[in-house]
């Protein structure tokens, strides 16, 4: 062979290396991404269901005269995850959360504008609290049948 024929073989046979070394490397990445994106939807979820079951609790504890703030740091942090679970699922978890920021708009205007506990939006706030714990219930039964939380 003649070094041309050589150098020829040399060329081909980098270019198709680099070609499937590019090839291989892409379908890794593209595993590796969809696995990372399954594992962060699966810890907003459960960082959701904690709040949500701790919302609920805080909803269900019987009115003593002082309105408890509800919890939305979870909510904060996921809220964009929400919306890559099913339809009949995020609407509820939505809903749940315009309520409770809702009540907790009533409980800092009951804090920082009426110290005193006037009682003004008691009802009000109590009101919103039955409506969150069954809201709450809802959601965690719906968020309890997903498989991913079954299989925990």
């Amino acid at each position: 062979m003649q070094w041309w024929q050589y150098l020829i073989i040399s060329v081909v046979t980098v270019c198709l290396g680099a070609f499937l070394g590019y090839w291989f490397n892409r379908r890794g990445m593209e595993s590796e991404r969809a696995t990372i994106e399954a594992r962060a939807l699966e810890s907003a979820i459960l960082a959701i269901f904690a709040e949500v079951e701790a919302n609920k609790e805080i909803a269900s504890r019987p009115f003593t005269g002082k309105q408890l703030p509800f919890l939305t740091e979870m909510w904060n942090l996921y809220k964009g995850h929400i919306d890559k679970l099913p339809e009949e699922i995020a609407q509820p978890i939505h809903k749940l959360y315009i309520d409770i920021i809702h009540a907790n708009a009533i409980v800092s205007y009951d804090l920082h504008k009426l110290p005193y506990g006037s009682g003004y939006l008691d009802d009000q706030y109590k009101g919103m609290c039955s409506e969150i714990a069954k809201q709450a219930a809802l959601v965690i039964e719906s968020l309890t049948n997903m498989k991913s939380l079954k299989d925990r």
